[in-house]
């Protein structure tokens, strides 16, 4: 399955990223269609989700200007297309500054300037979205979506899961398949 994520990258307005997401879940929803209603009706039923989140009015959208004292447009889609396409590795702070022709000290101030959270904080964000994401669309252990997302081990994946989204994966699971969604 292609890399998917969402959060805060999401609530910060980054162009190319919802397209992404809407685009993979529409396809995984055409892919179960005939095979699998449920997960297509999850997959239909998580895009609208996003669609909703997306024009909620407690998320804002920055206009295409870059974020005064923040990274520059370019970077700021280098840097999530970097950390989108490496979520399943160890991803350090010195390569994503690096990346973006940036001093990591500089690198570390601008993210969080434009992102509103570490560059250690969005990774960790992204990599629990994208095994949300994953959570919804197979029936893979825990254990796996968590080597899949980069993190080391479930028990390290549930700790993380549970401080982010504030229950733990099995509730967050459970809950999604009768209909809550967090």
């Amino acid at each position: 399955m292609a890399a998917i994520t969402h959060g805060r990258a999401e609530e910060q307005g980054v162009a190319g990223f919802d397209r992404d997401l809407l685009g993979e879940l529409i396809m995984q929803a055409s892919s179960f269609f005939e095979t699998d209603r449920y997960k297509a009706k999850r997959c239909i039923q998580r895009a609208a989700e996003l669609v909703r989140v997306r024009r909620s009015p407690e998320f804002p959208r920055p206009g295409p200007a870059a974020v005064r004292g923040g990274l520059s447009g370019w970077q700021v889609r280098e840097a999530t297309a970097y950390v989108e396409s490496n979520l399943g590795e160890r991803i350090s702070i010195a390569d994503l500054a690096t990346h973006v022709r940036l001093s990591v000290g500089h690198f570390s101030r601008t993210f969080r300037v434009s992102f509103g959270a570490t560059p250690q904080a969005y990774i960790m964000r992204q990599r629990i979205l994208r095994a949300k994401v994953l959570m919804t669309s197979s029936n893979e252990t825990l254990a796996r979506i968590a080597l899949d997302c980069g993190l080391c081990d479930q028990a390290h994946f549930c700790r993380t899961f549970r401080r982010i989204v504030g229950v733990s994966p099995n509730v967050w699971r459970r809950q999604l398949r009768i209909g809550a969604v967090y």
